[in-house]
């Protein structure tokens, strides 16, 4: 996904995107999957139950059962295209992150956001975790980051691919900044 239009905007002049990233691929794939059975059983289910009202109205039921029938398969379908476009579009524009030369910028949203950005000196500890889930099916994990002066994670960045790689690249860039500060490569 390109997110030139996200950095035009936050990017200060003199900076420049090292390293882009957003919730894995595999992840929203797999969320897609899931999401997707869960409609079909859904409707199943719901069509059972559909069937089931027919047979005790008898003969008289063939209209109740077109129109529950034509209910079922358009709702089903508005679930899947809301399941589409929420975690094929809307999960990877609203979640933009970025290592710049200066510091890390999470841009969150889509049509109403939230950009929040943290100085790589500011920067007191990356903690990578990873569920059993996310590490063996989707391969992501999420990075936690602190801060200096909070007791608490400053930043979550949740699903992210090959999270242990983003974070040699957050510690790379932090320790280029402190023996050289004009460095600019992760």
């Amino acid at each position: 996904m390109d997110y030139s239009l996200i950095w035009s905007k936050a990017l200060r002049d003199d900076e420049k995107v090292l390293y882009e990233f957003s919730i894995s691929p595999l992840y929203l794939l797999w969320m897609v999957a899931l999401s997707t059975i869960g409609v079909v059983l859904f409707g199943m289910f719901a069509g059972n139950i559909i069937y089931g009202i027919q047979s005790t109205l008898g003969s008289n039921a063939t209209t109740f059962s077109i129109f529950s029938g034509i209910t079922l398969i358009v709702i089903c379908s508005l679930l899947i295209g809301a399941i589409l476009f929420y975690f094929g579009f809307y999960m990877r524009i609203a979640n933009a992150y970025a290592l710049t030369n200066s510091r890390l910028i999470v841009h969150r949203g889509w049509l109403w956001t939230n950009a929040t950005s943290i100085e790589y000196n500011d920067i007191t500890d990356v903690e990578v975790k990873q569920g059993l889930f996310e590490n063996i099916f989707s391969r992501t994990g999420s990075l936690f980051i602190n801060t200096a002066g909070t007791d608490s994670s400053e930043v979550r960045l949740f699903h992210i691919a090959h999270p242990y790689d983003v974070r040699k690249k957050i510690d790379n860039v932090r320790d280029d900044l402190k023996s050289n500060p004009q460095s600019q490569t992760v």
